[in-house]
């Protein structure tokens, strides 16, 4: 019996990892074939159809978790303002909100055959780590919408925001409480760790001469760091240590090479609900711009001027990303995020072979597949 569309989305496309399970995107798979090509070795087909069948059931779990502690009363205490959860709702439930570090926790957690109750925990632990990070960003960016929606920040001011955001962090430590106190104690580092990332992130903009080190360390940083944790945790939920540091290495390369796949949908517009151009509005150096400033005077002379005027406009930002990516500036993106990838993979070593690894290699040749395709000429 063949696979069913959204079994086979589920597993392998990162690109359908941007929505809830209930609403796939349209259009935009590859054949089955062609997202397993690369790949260690060919698991079964029983092997592919059960693992995407139990990671759709692990989000649906995830969600329901997720759901039930942005609905319990008792999170914002007897005289907490309801205002607070519901500008967490606002954000975690919208319905376009990221799943790939759920997704990802359970193929971790698969490969060494990790509880799934734990797993949840873990995964909603990690999802509102995430989300937390996302409601103080979008204040320190000043942010009006994300994904397509008007952010808590439009909506109820810079203060509920903020205060939300601290909430559920506290929200994502009660998730841990049943969990091995390491677990919690590597969240918290994470945080910190996100925390500084973001710092350096913000002193980082508008800087057009910043060295592709230094933004190597704030994407490990902000980004990479939330990846490993969620890996970490999965290995540390069975107290294998080595495994654990396998796990974090391959999944915070992984979370690189996820900021660099966006990082090029961000140059273009592909239809895929991604807002157009931020980076480049948001004076954000990243990776294929600092290339282009690199390869062309004719570019870093361009997003000088742009990033010390008052303001970018919608349009020169759409003319400067066509700029960059025509100085091969994308190719050399997806260059690195191959050497990403194929660190994250060696790092995985022999848990590669297992199901669940063999999962995560698929889905790291897909992320790959579709950054090269978001460089392809359209008609």
């Amino acid at each position: 019996m063949p696979l069913t569309e959204a079994a086979q989305s589920a597993l392998c496309n990162p690109g359908s990892w941007d929505e809830r399970p209930t609403r796939r995107a349209r259009g935009s798979r590859l054949p089955f074939q062609a997202i397993l090509r690369g790949m260690l070795r060919q698991p079964s087909h029983a092997d592919l159809l059960e693992t995407a069948v139990d990671l759709e059931a692990f989000v649906a779990d995830v969600e329901a978790a997720l759901t039930a502690a942005l609905d319990d009363g008792t999170h914002a205490g007897p005289e907490g303002p309801e205002v607070l959860m519901e500008a967490a709702r606002n954000l975690i439930l919208a319905g376009a909100a990221k799943r790939a570090r759920p997704r990802l926790t359970f193929l971790f957690g698969r490969a060494i055959d990790a509880p799934v109750d734990a797993l949840v925990d873990v995964a909603v632990a990690g999802e509102l780590i995430h989300a937390g990070s996302l409601l103080h960003d979008d204040v320190v960016d000043g942010a009006e919408t994300r994904r397509g929606r008007p952010t808590a920040n439009a909506l109820w001011g810079a203060t509920a925001a903020v205060l939300s955001g601290d909430l559920v962090l506290t929200l994502a430590f009660a998730q841990l409480r049943k969990r091995r106190r390491i677990i919690t104690s590597e969240a918290v580092e994470t945080i910190a760790t996100m925390t500084r990332g973001v710092m350096a992130e913000v002193l980082a903009r508008g800087r057009v001469e910043l060295p592709l080190d230094q933004w190597r360390a704030i994407v490990a940083g902000k980004t990479g760091s939330l990846f490993g944790w969620c890996a970490r945790s999965a290995a540390l939920l069975m107290e294998e240590d080595e495994a654990a540091d396998r796990f974090g290495d391959c999944a915070s390369r992984l979370g690189i090479a996820f900021q660099l796949a966006d990082d090029l949908l961000d140059l273009q517009r592909l239809g895929t609900g991604k807002d157009a151009f931020n980076d480049i509005l948001n004076r954000e150096p990243t990776f294929p711009i600092l290339v282009a400033a690199d390869r062309s005077k004719e570019v870093r002379t361009e997003v000088a001027r742009l990033w010390n005027a008052p303001r970018v406009t919608p349009g020169n930002a759409e003319a400067l990303g066509r700029a960059v990516l025509a100085t091969g500036a994308g190719a050399e993106t997806v260059e690195r995020l191959q050497e990403e990838i194929a660190a994250a993979l060696e790092a995985l070593g022999p848990y590669a072979e297992r199901p669940g690894g063999r999962e995560i290699v698929a889905w790291s040749k897909e992320l790959e597949t579709r950054a090269r395709e978001t460089l392809r000429p359209r008609g």
